[in-house]
């Protein structure tokens, strides 16, 4: 139970395979809950903690950090700061040079991406020809406000405070 981490689990899961181990272990609730938090993922571990009202029991810690993990979730899907699992990037093709024509690169100092002296590979500015920019239906800052406000009012009043106040102090 003490090894348990959410690293980059959903919370739910977090929370069911503690609560498996929990079934198992002879804990009262603070040692359940002191366990339980030193298994969060950082950062909802300090959204849960920096609430004035500190829930009292397992069940209502469990509450809690599934409450601040979906208004996060819900936060980084509106604003488009989640990744996606799966990738949408098309697969690029690797046009790799054999031996001897990396050594004749090396050679004669030029670089394995474009065949042009004065650059490596890594510093080369030469783009790919078939590479396309995507663009994405952005959201207008008025959806993004009304995204937010739906979000925002699901929070008590006092929350609603610390969230002003940590969007002021994070330059928001």
């Amino acid at each position: 139970m003490k090894l348990l981490k959410q690293n980059k689990k959903h919370v739910d899961e977090y929370i069911m395979e503690f609560r498996l181990l929990a079934v198992d272990a002879k804990y009262d609730d603070r040692a359940l809950i002191n366990h339980f938090l030193t298994g969060l993922h950082p950062a909802l571990l300090k959204s849960c903690l920096m609430q004035p009202d500190q829930p009292n029991t397992i069940k209502e810690w469990y509450d809690r950090a599934r409450k601040y993990n979906n208004a996060w979730l819900t936060m980084m899907a509106i604003t488009g700061g989640e990744r996606s699992k799966k990738t949408t990037r098309p697969e690029t093709k690797v046009n790799r040079i054999s031996d001897e024509e990396a050594q004749e690169y090396r050679k004669k100092g030029l670089c394995y991406k474009c065949s042009k002296p004065g650059h490596i590979a890594k510093n080369c500015q030469e783009k790919p020809k078939n590479e396309q920019k995507e663009n994405p239906k952005k959201s207008t800052p008025q959806d993004v406000y009304h995204k937010i406000r739906a979000i925002y009012r699901d929070f008590s009043e006092e929350e609603q405070t610390q969230i002003l106040d940590l969007m002021e102090g994070e330059g928001f």
